[in-house]
């Protein structure tokens, strides 16, 4: 089970979600993790940017901020399409990964995706959709 604990760690658990297949195994408090790392990165870079703004260790902080923002919002992205595919497998019938072990808002996410996908199946299959409240016939 992968934890951020500082920038190296997200990079780290960046690489092995891009490299992996399947859900890398994170702990349930990641995306707090996450968010912890990056705040506190971009709070250096930000006293330092008013202590020395054009100084060679503000510049170093604010490149490190901009890595560990970008591996954060790589990572999500990666999550994201692993998830989407998963659900959307499930909702099809063929489910795929197991959600017990997965942070709170990947299991939001796959569960939102499949039933929205399930909704959209339906939709197609009946030729009925709701509107408003009320069902409709699609033309």
């Amino acid at each position: 089970m992968m934890s951020v604990t500082d920038e190296r760690s997200l990079h780290d658990l960046y690489i092995a979600e891009r490299e992996s297949l399947t859900l890398v195994d994170v702990d349930p408090k990641v995306y707090a993790q996450i968010r912890g790392v990056v705040a506190a990165l971009e709070d250096d870079a930000g006293l330092r940017q008013g202590l020395d703004p054009d100084g060679i260790m503000t510049q170093g902080a604010v490149d490190r901020f901009r890595r560990a923002r970008n591996d954060a919002r790589d990572l999500v992205a990666i999550r994201l399409r692993k998830i989407a595919d998963a659900a959307e497998r499930d909702a099809t019938g063929h489910p795929s990964v197991d959600i017990d072990p997965l942070p709170l808002e990947d299991t939001r996410l796959y569960n939102g995706i499949k039933q929205a996908t399930q909704r959209y199946l339906e939709e197609v299959e009946t030729g009925l959709m709701w509107v408003d409240g009320r069902q409709v016939v699609i033309p």
